[in-house]
Parts: structure tokens; sequence; C-alpha cells
């Protein structure tokens, strides 16, 4: 994996954890009555995140065998 690249794979999982940390702070103000709409989005921009991420680990492995 290049540097470029390594470096674009830390910052979608940065991306990733700080997304993950904004659901979670959506669930418990949606418990305390707050009525959040984004939480579906951030959600969903999650999920496509983490399928890139590991496309590109899996591309690594692959390249290592």
């Amino acid at each position: 994996m290049s540097e470029q690249a390594s470096t674009d794979t830390l910052s979608k999982a940065a991306d990733l954890h700080s997304l993950l940390r904004c659901a979670l702070v959506a669930e418990e103000n949606e418990a305390s009555g707050i009525d959040w709409k984004g939480l579906e989005r951030v959600l969903g921009m999650a999920e496509r995140l983490a399928c890139e991420i590991m496309n590109e680990v899996e591309s690594v492995k692959g390249a290592g065998n």
C-alpha cells in the first residue's frame, strides 16, 4: 500500500470513528427526548465509509499473498 493510500485509509477510519460518535450522541439525545433527524444519514455515511475501508484493507491483504 502506498503512503498516500495508507493516509487516505487512516483518514477514512478517523472519519468513521467521528460519525459513530455522532450517532452515539444522537442516540443519547433521543433517549432524553431531543428529536434529531440526522441519525439515519450519519449511519448511512458510516456504513459507506466502513465498506470503503474494508475494501482497501482486503486489497492490501490480497496484494500481500
